[in-house]
């Protein structure tokens, strides 16, 4: 069996959340070593957008230019309500966060922050199978499988960044069972006509509660998905990819991509969106991005809270190692600090995402936007955590606007 030399932070996850808290760590001169099961660069099964909030944070990281020139840039989205009316959006103009919009595929996007993460000095293994984690009263032990080996890593702080994988967190018992996903499929064509150049959200053509999406990628081609909410109490009906294939015989759908030509196959994967009754922490143990169930409840965007949540991750590790205080206060910090970032947008967005069973209430949402700017641009600010909820409005007033 391997053994590891003593690191100070073992991060299991090299994903966006992962490889963000690790640059943070290693900029602060901690000792960082990443674990991933993949070999990077690595495909990742994503919408691939990134908002104004992850733009934020991957300018802290010098990528936003690298970004730009591997991506596509928007300024703007529209929404296609049911009955096929649609607003269009530009980016709102804030100081705190830029006023665009990129698309990347992961596979390009994720290798860039892990490298970012490994030029600042944090390690990594990859191919590294973990099977399982100690968390004692002065450290962490990770151990699992690499090259066909058993290897034990160890640290005093460990941060769990698996993404929408509940089986090592459910091992841990760190989470009691499985919340209500977002099941999701996307696939990429090339070779399209009449891109819009814009982020497209359709709840045209999608059986509700569900959306689809076309994400520009260049002005040929695009990443194009479809996902669907399971309900509590309700029986789902289709698969995801099943809903997508229903999402591109939609005539305007079907006529963009008339000689287009799909690449790759359809992919799944699900998505964690129980932020508001996750768990955030353990015995000297974080929870990142999705692993939190950090992820948009609205728009199943979760690149923009991995992020942020790994950078906030990192900053209070690094407040913990300064003090030399490991204790459960702290962790609990944390979580508070998840908490009042994160929550009332989160909970906000899940009452907003419980309209989407209804196709009165979005068409009229989109028919209000489209004649009310200040709703429009409030709205969309909301939606993307450009402003949180609770500053901004609730749902009392949403329906104050709509119905009055």
């Amino acid at each position: 069996m391997n053994s590891v030399q003593q690191q100070d932070v073992i991060i299991i996850g090299a994903g966006p959340s992962g490889a963000t808290a690790a640059y943070f760590l290693a900029q602060a001169g901690l000792q960082v070593l990443l674990l991933d099961k993949a070999t990077f660069p690595r495909e990742k099964t994503c919408g691939d957008g990134l908002t104004p909030r992850a733009i934020g944070v991957l300018e802290e990281l010098g990528l936003v230019d690298d970004i730009r020139r591997e991506g596509c840039q928007m300024d703007e989205a529209t929404v296609f309500a049911p009955n096929g009316s649609k607003v269009t959006t530009q980016m709102p103009e804030r100081d705190d966060v830029p006023s665009m919009m990129l698309a990347i595929p992961r596979l390009k996007l994720d290798n860039l922050i892990l490298q970012k993460a490994l030029s600042a000095g944090a390690h990594l293994l990859e191919g590294f199978n973990v099977q399982d984690v100690e968390m004692q009263e002065n450290g962490v032990t990770v151990i699992g499988r690499q090259n066909g080996r058993t290897t034990r890593v160890h640290g005093r702080m460990g941060i769990i960044a698996v993404g929408a994988g509940m089986g090592l967190l459910k091992r841990l018992g760190i989470l009691k069972e499985t919340p209500l996903l977002t099941l999701a499929a996307r696939t990429y064509y090339e070779d399209i006509q009449d891109l819009s150049g814009r982020f497209e959200f359709y709840f045209e053509g999608i059986p509700l509660p569900g959306y689809g999406w076309i994400f520009p990628l260049s002005e040929t081609t695009a990443n194009i998905g479809a996902g669907i909410f399971e309900v509590r109490g309700r029986s789902r009906q289709q698969s995801a990819q099943a809903v997508l294939e229903q999402f591109i015989q939609l005539p305007k759908v079907k006529h963009m991509l008339a000689h287009a030509k799909q690449v790759g196959p359809v992919r799944g994967f699900p998505i964690r969106t129980d932020f508001a009754r996750a768990p955030t922490y353990a015995q000297n143990v974080l929870l990142v991005g999705e692993a939190a169930g950090l992820v948009n409840p609205l728009t199943g965007e979760g690149i923009d809270y991995a992020l942020e949540s790994g950078k906030m991750a990192a900053e209070q590790m690094i407040q913990m190692f300064a003090a030399a205080d490991f204790s459960v206060n702290q962790l609990q910090n944390y979580d508070k600090k998840l908490r009042d970032h994160f929550h009332s947008q989160v909970v906000f967005c899940e009452r907003i995402r419980d309209w989407y069973l209804h196709k009165p209430i979005i068409n009229r949402l989109v028919r209000v936007a489209q004649r009310r700017d200040q709703f429009r641009e409030l709205f969309t600010d909301i939606v993307l955590g450009n402003v949180a909820a609770k500053e901004a409005m609730n749902v009392k007033t949403v329906l104050q606007i709509l119905f009055t």
